[in-house]
């Protein structure tokens, strides 16, 4: 059994205490953005990047020459390009977590069931200002899994 002395624990409170300090700002910063690498000092230097699973798929939508949607399986948008933003004339934040159901022209709900479930067709969508655009829209359902992506039908093409 070890025995420390009374000053002997105080010194070893002292720096733990101190160790959790600088471990909850560690966090706090990671947690709030304000790091973008981690340095990890071990046998040999690490540095570790940080960045969101997202940004890499967010740089490539905003890429595609076409307005782009990324919907839940229950419907609501989760991620959209700026084209798919100045197609509706909606703020892109605006968009985001809205159901995309909101945003299809009343008559055209039945049609987009359809579309859901066939991969593609035309439905009128509703802008800010209420007016309607017909578009073409193609759905391509993936899931995330302990497998990777699946893809459950293919990219649809303009008949």
């Amino acid at each position: 059994m070890i025995t420390l002395t009374i000053d002997q624990l105080l010194k070893e409170n002292e720096d733990l205490r101190r160790r959790l300090e600088e471990t909850e700002d560690a966090l706090r910063a990671l947690r709030s953005g304000e790091v973008d690498a981690v340095f990890i000092e071990t046998e040999g230097e690490q540095v570790f990047t940080l960045e969101a699973a997202s940004k890499p798929y967010r740089l490539l939508v905003e890429q595609v020459p076409h307005a782009a949607a990324t919907l839940t399986s229950d419907g609501a948008i989760i991620y959209c390009n700026h084209r798919f933003a100045d197609l509706l004339k909606w703020p892109l934040r605006a968009l985001l977590g809205k159901p995309f159901a909101d945003f299809v022209a009343a008559a055209d709900r039945p049609a987009l069931d359809t579309l859901l479930r066939d991969g593609q067709g035309e439905v009128s969508l509703r802008r800010s200002d209420s007016t309607k655009v017909p578009v073409y829209l193609g759905v391509s359902v993936v899931q995330e899994g302990a497998l990777g992506i699946t893809r459950r039908s293919s990219a649809p093409r303009r008949p």
